[in-house]
């Protein structure tokens, strides 16, 4: 049965930008909220200069990223990030151990951090 266009219009596509450190972490981050239809990625970078434009250009709903890129601190401009575009949600999605991101747990309730260990467990989870 399809959706009306009401139906459809109540629910609307939540916007995602994807910032990983490798093609393959960007693609594969991309990959998995694709096969969610609720999510429409606009765009992926690898470096923060290019992410920044991006999440000017399409105001993303959420963001994913990988801050161990070797263009700036990427703790400090998470932290930049949430206080310049405050109704971001922003999903730090990295392999490296807890204690590197201490300095990146959320404050509020917009942010997330989750390791991929838990992003592929949940991906495999769903099928």
């Amino acid at each position: 049965m399809k959706k009306s266009a009401t139906a459809r219009a109540v629910f609307a596509l939540c916007r995602a930008v994807v910032v990983g450190n490798t093609c393959v972490s960007k693609e594969g981050l991309a990959a998995i909220l694709e096969r969610d239809k609720r999510y429409r990625v606009c765009g992926g970078a690898h470096g923060f200069y290019d992410a920044g434009e991006l999440i000017r250009k399409h105001q993303p709903d959420v963001l994913l990223i990988e801050p161990f890129l070797q263009d700036r601190d990427g703790i400090r401009w998470i932290k930049d990030l949430a206080t310049e575009f405050p109704r971001i949600r922003i999903l730090i999605v990295s392999r490296q151990s807890g204690t590197d991101l201490c300095g990146a747990r959320p404050t509020s309730r917009r942010g997330r951090l989750l390791d991929e260990k838990r992003v592929s467990q949940r991906t495999i989870a769903r099928g």
